[in-house]
């Protein structure tokens, strides 16, 4: 599954070649999402093996010889990987305040330093709803959209 170069687990329930579908036309593995899927190109997730349901009926999805289920320990990593990379995103957030009130009412962009380490941090607050988007240039370090 694509994910964060810094994350080294993979979530329950998904094959660990799994990549997206919006933007790849195969798994990790090769194994082409259109093919396996009786030549659709309308991808019916609900029948590729990438994704584990529990009670689930056998049969129900199609055989592929590359699926491989997360062990525990990739479960557990891909678990604490997320809760750091929330820790991290709240505590910029936090640093971030009063950039974010000095701005209130009004869309804007910046770059300034991130508070996590010390790179370039792209800000842009909206008028409209007062959301704000942020990443850091840093790779591994982070970015989030309210």
């Amino acid at each position: 599954m694509a994910q964060n170069k810094s994350d080294q687990g993979f979530p329950a329930g998904w094959c660990v070649e799994f990549r997206t579908m919006a933007q790849h036309q195969t798994c990790e593995a090769g194994i082409e999402y259109t093919v396996l899927n009786g030549g659709s190109e309308y991808r019916r997730m609900y029948q590729l093996p990438c994704f584990i349901k529990t009670g689930e009926k056998p049969g129900t999805r199609v055989h592929c010889e590359r699926f491989r289920a997360p062990t525990a320990e990739e479960i557990a990593q891909h678990k604490k990987s997320g809760e750091d990379r929330q820790k991290l995103v709240t505590t910029v957030k936090a640093a971030i305040s009063a950039w974010r009130v000095k701005h209130q009412g009004r869309s804007h962009s910046e770059i300034v330093e991130c508070p996590a380490c010390g790179g370039q941090l792209h800000l842009s607050i909206r008028a409209h709803n007062e959301c704000v988007q942020g990443r850091c240039e840093t790779s591994g370090c982070v970015s989030w959209t309210e």
